[in-house]
């Protein structure tokens, strides 16, 4: 097998290069990134602090998004009983402690 040439040396050079200036780009991307984060934790710790440990409007969110929740269930547990009336189906009743698997 003959010894690579210097064009082939030269490419595979000016590609590694490359390769190691992508590499370099990307690391200073990922460390200004975590900068960012770095800054965005200490700014949520301050505000907890601050805040004797609630952050503003969370609390209300999440009663609101309880409330949507059991919402959606009680929905949930109407359609099935319309849809699907105990008496149609053998061996399915909510008399006598069965109930339906759904």
């Amino acid at each position: 097998m003959a010894a690579p040439g210097p064009a082939s040396l030269q490419r595979r050079l000016q590609s590694s290069q490359e390769a190691r200036h992508r590499q370099a780009v990307l690391v200073r991307k990922l460390q200004a990134k975590v900068l960012q984060y770095r800054t965005r934790c200490r700014e949520l710790e301050q505000q907890l602090e601050a805040g004797a440990g609630c952050l503003p409007g969370r609390w209300e969110a999440t009663e609101a998004l309880e409330k949507a929740l059991l919402q959606v269930k009680e929905e949930q547990q109407r359609y099935k009983e319309e849809a699907f009336p105990p008496t149609r189906y053998p061996g399915c009743s909510r008399q006598g402690g069965k109930t339906c698997q759904w």
